[in-house]
């Protein structure tokens, strides 16, 4: 290996660990800004009536855009946006899923 080769191949390994750096920063921020939204409870309107507050799986997923298999498995997994179990009824509330919104694409 020449002289010349060496060192690009050091410039490679370089960027690598940099780039691999970089995104192990943004992992961590963007796990810390999900932890700081799942240990906030947002503010709940108290003049709100009950079912408008809170969503059932099925209509949490519809308002993200994803299936009601994809929240029980992240809900499983301890993943996923705040939810409220009473017994076997789980819900979401309208201000939790926002703030899992914001905090899990912002």
């Amino acid at each position: 290996m020449t002289p010349a080769e060496r060192l690009r191949a050091a410039a490679l390994i370089m960027r690598d660990a940099i780039e691999q750096q970089d995104y192990d920063a943004a992992l961590r921020a963007k796990e810390e800004r999900r932890a700081e939204a799942q240990s906030q409870p947002a503010e709940v309107d108290s003049a709100a009536p009950i079912d408008a507050i809170l969503l059932t799986t099925e209509a949490a997923a519809a308002r993200l855009g994803l299936s009601p298999h994809t929240l029980r498995i992240w809900r499983s997994a301890g993943e996923g946006p705040c939810f409220v179990r009473r017994g076997k009824l789980v819900r979401y509330r309208r201000s939790d899923l926002e703030v899992w919104v914001d905090a899990e694409f912002n």
